[in-house]
């Protein structure tokens, strides 16, 4: 496969009739299904300056977003693991066969699951939490609540979750916690809510309170 970093991405988005054109055509994606590419570069960022020893990502689909993060662990050379999963047999033969051709076999494990109530513990080192987890799966607020209960995040995880600008109303939010998410406020705080990529991207942390 050839070197996924050097591909010239598309310079619109898919379709939909609420997004204003504008908004469309100024961001970049491999296909009309995946995350912006600025959104994998946001999160390759993230892990530049996070350096997690695990990140989570649920809804690999292609394995696109995976990569970016696989190249910063690999980059940092701390020894940090990509544990990224998906239900789709096909998609994630896919993902993991993309990983493996750009030479990110040690970095990531690809999971065949679903992630509502997968036990990624077993993946991890005794004890270990999330530094980075990242939601791009469809039932979010069921995959939030099994790391949750599971006790595999804490204070010191930072959440990036995707898709959280409701088409037709620009997204705010109460709309990505009550819609996208749906994460109560006494659980997860809003850090940082971005809304001017077509489908929105949102930082949060728990809640000093919080617990499982």
């Amino acid at each position: 496969m050839e070197n996924f970093f050097n591909l010239k991405f598309k310079s619109n988005h898919k379709k939909n009739g609420a997004m204003r054109e504008q908004v469309r055509t100024k961001y970049e994606m491999v296909d009309g299904m995946g995350s912006e590419r600025e959104v994998f570069e946001f999160s390759y960022a993230l892990c530049k300056l996070l350096k997690p020893a695990y990140v989570l990502e649920t809804g690999t689909w292609k394995g696109h977003c995976a990569l970016y993060i696989c190249k910063a662990l690999k980059e940092d050379g701390v020894g940090g693991k990509l544990i990224t999963i998906e239900y789709d047999e096909d998609k994630f033969a896919e993902a993991k066969e993309t990983l493996a051709s750009q030479g990110f076999q040690d970095q990531s494990v690809c999971v065949l699951g679903d992630s509502a109530n997968f036990d990624y513990s077993a993946l991890m080192s005794p004890g270990s939490k999330f530094g980075l987890a990242y939601f791009d799966c469809g039932d979010r607020e069921f995959a939030f609540k099994n790391v949750h209960d599971r006790g595999l995040v804490d204070n010191e995880t930072i959440f990036l979750l995707h898709d959280t600008t409701i088409a037709g109303n620009g997204g705010s939010i109460g709309v990505a916690r009550n819609e996208a998410f749906r994460i109560p406020n006494d659980i997860m705080q809003v850090k940082l809510f971005i809304n001017v990529t077509p489908r929105g991207i949102m930082l949060g942390k728990l809640n000093k309170e919080s617990k499982k």
